[in-house]
């Protein structure tokens, strides 16, 4: 099931970056990026899964991201800050990934919601998202850069450890 559920997300980004033009040269297993991601996109997941989905890059990744979203049309990154039209376009890239996995996540018998996205740009960003009991990523690349998939999940069926018992 684990790498089913991995697959749905996978799949999600094929989808969505097909729709907008973004071909994809690879999808390797693990981080391409660690510390040194500049942009993170999140969406939190409820329902049968609880965790988060982040899509990690740098500003080269989120700048072919936001062009091919454009249909070509270049959105200068100025001193390395992405402007709030930029922000809200890669969280809208991340939204219509997650939702399109909660899609396939349904064919599976997995019944999912999302939360809005959250996205942070930063020079170097750290993240730490304790609490899971599994984790996945993978690096899809492309003409666009480079996009690392991290998604941490805790399954339904276990204690929500941010709820506390009497």
């Amino acid at each position: 099931m684990r790498q089913e559920i991995l697959a749905a997300f996978v799949e999600a980004v094929r989808q969505v970056f097909r729709d907008t033009d973004m071909t994809i040269d690879s999808v390797d297993p693990g981080d391409a990026f660690g510390s040194d991601a500049q942009v993170i996109a999140s969406v939190g997941l409820t329902g049968d899964l609880r965790g988060i989905l982040m899509l990690r890059t740098d500003m080269a990744g989120a700048a072919g991201i936001l062009k091919a979203m454009t249909g070509g049309l270049r959105l200068a990154i100025m001193n390395d800050r992405l402007s709030e039209i930029q922000l809200a376009a890669i969280g809208e890239i991340s939204n219509q990934i997650a939702g399109r996995a909660v899609t396939l996540l349904a064919e599976i018998d997995l019944r999912c919601d999302i939360t809005p996205p959250a996205v942070l740009a930063a020079a170097q960003l750290q993240s730490l998202v304790p609490d899971l009991s599994e984790s996945f990523r993978q690096t899809v690349r492309g003409p666009f850069g480079r996009l690392t998939v991290f998604l941490g999940i805790q399954r339904i069926d276990q204690p929500d450890p941010l709820q506390k018992t009497s």
